[in-house]
């Protein structure tokens, strides 16, 4: 199961603007690796980058050593999340992911795992449209989940959550890091990243900042941050 993220001097330009200039880091398993920066900084274009959604201008982003488009089935190794409304409004949740299943090769009892392990079994044969943003989000994971891959990229994952479901996202990743999986959170909170990440990366102006363990910077974490940007 063990797969790391490697970065590789990865530069993303969109005409004049520079969203990353030669960005280098890795993610290593067993731990949550939180990807620190505020709106803007380029945190989602190095993300869809490494998911094979935007193509470099220079450098390269791998997954157990290589390019996501180089993975013959994808659901099985990856999980992501970058947007809460990737299910069709007008299916259900179950729907959505049993459709997941078939296509990649699934069988149809990680259906109703990943339903009960984001504790979305009751309403799973709701329309996803009348979700609200915390159990849209949920679905993402369950969807995420379903190959029960080695590497788990989410970003922004407690968008729309309430403090329960806050506490449930925190407990999940770090049951995913504790299995040996490489986690990547992506977020501005500096408060999420405090009591979630094992190690921080900081970005901003799509160029690496800091790259530190948290114990070594929790109790400052804010200053440490502002500083660092």
């Amino acid at each position: 199961m063990v797969a790391m993220i490697e970065v590789h001097e990865l530069t993303k330009r969109f005409g004049p603007v520079t969203a990353l200039d030669r960005l280098s880091f890795q993610v290593r398993p067993g731990q949550v690796t939180g990807f620190l920066g505020p709106n803007g900084a380029g945190k989602s274009t190095a993300l869809r980058i490494i998911l094979g959604l935007h193509r470099a201008t220079s450098g390269e982003a791998l997954i157990g050593g290589r390019r996501y488009d180089q993975i013959k089935h994808p659901l099985h190794e990856v999980g992501a999340v970058l947007d809460a409304d990737a299910a069709h409004p007008g299916r259900t949740a179950r729907n959505h992911l049993a459709c997941l299943a078939r296509t990649h090769r699934i069988g149809s009892g990680r259906v109703d795992a990943v339903l009960d392990q984001v504790d979305l079994a009751t309403v799973a044969d709701r329309r996803v449209g009348t979700y609200s943003l915390g159990m849209r989000q949920r679905l993402g994971i369950a969807a995420a989940l379903l190959g029960d891959p080695a590497v788990i990229v989410l970003d922004e994952p407690v968008n729309g959550l309430d403090a329960t479901g806050i506490r449930w996202i925190r407990s999940l990743l770090r049951d995913l890091a504790e299995q040996g999986r490489t986690v990547l959170l992506s977020s501005h909170l500096m408060s999420e990243m405090a009591v979630t990440a094992d190690h921080i990366l900081i970005i901003s102006a799509g160029r690496l900042r800091e790259d530190v363990a948290m114990d070594e910077v929790r109790d400052s974490l804010e200053d440490f941050y502002l500083g660092a940007l």
